[in-house]
């Protein structure tokens, strides 16, 4: 829901081009990319310390696995700390074509998200 709501505004920032929908996008983007963050870390740390074996095994991949590289550099510093930077600079000083730039990593750390999740993904039968 937090990435889905990172990715309407970054959607918005992108294709309106009036300054209240910028200030909006860029006060309600911050927020909304730190609690990605806390999400996100959350995700791996809970599959890792608190879930089932596959849970582990998926958790283990994103954070140390073959699937590190794509999780720690494409979801979390593209994706999330370098559109949050961004943000955090424009609560000072706006700068169009910069804010254009986070919000399109944002939509690109979204998905990278999305693909990572579903390669570590772990089948596990129920019974």
């Amino acid at each position: 829901m937090l990435s889905a709501s990172v990715c309407a505004l970054a959607l918005a920032e992108l294709l309106i081009h009036r300054d209240d929908v910028t200030k909006f996008t860029v006060r309600e983007g911050t927020a909304l990319e730190v609690a990605e963050l806390i999400a996100v870390l959350a995700l791996v740390n809970l599959a890792i310390y608190g879930g089932t074996t596959a849970a582990r095994t998926n958790g283990w991949a994103l954070a140390s696995g073959p699937l590190a590289p794509a999780f720690w550099d494409g979801v979390v510093a593209v994706g999330i700390l370098i559109p949050l930077a961004v943000g955090l600079v424009s609560w000072r000083r706006e700068i169009k074509p910069l804010l254009a730039a986070a919000a399109a990593l944002a939509l690109i750390g979204a998905l990278m998200l999305r693909i990572v999740v579903l390669q570590a993904g772990v089948f596990e039968p129920v019974a």
